[in-house]
């Protein structure tokens, strides 16, 4: 911090760091309360249901993330990117219905 700072200074742009902190200010702060957020979460997961469940809600998320993804964006996948995701579905699935 003190080294940016001093860069500011140094390249006379404090009042230009200001100006875009009353801008952005508010999505700086829903940002950081939003990564905030998602901390507590993973720590309640892994406190209340362990490591193992935590990472396959994070696997979860993000192979719901890339199929939206996939469907919104009409991206087109190859064979290997196919049998990939079918892989990752199906490993997920065994885990939560053998649980």
């Amino acid at each position: 911090m003190i080294i940016a700072f001093s860069i500011l200074l140094f390249n006379n742009e404090v009042s230009y760091f200001f100006e875009l902190c009353g801008e952005i200010g508010p999505l700086l702060l829903l940002l950081g309360l939003s990564g905030a957020l998602l901390q507590i979460s993973i720590f309640v997961t892994i406190s209340k249901c362990g490591a193992l469940n935590c990472a396959l809600f994070g696997v979860a998320r993000k192979i719901t993330t890339l199929i939206v993804s996939i469907l919104f964006f009409a991206h087109q996948l190859s064979w290997l990117q196919t049998a990939g995701l079918a892989i990752s579905i199906a490993s997920m699935l065994k885990n939560f219905i053998t649980k």
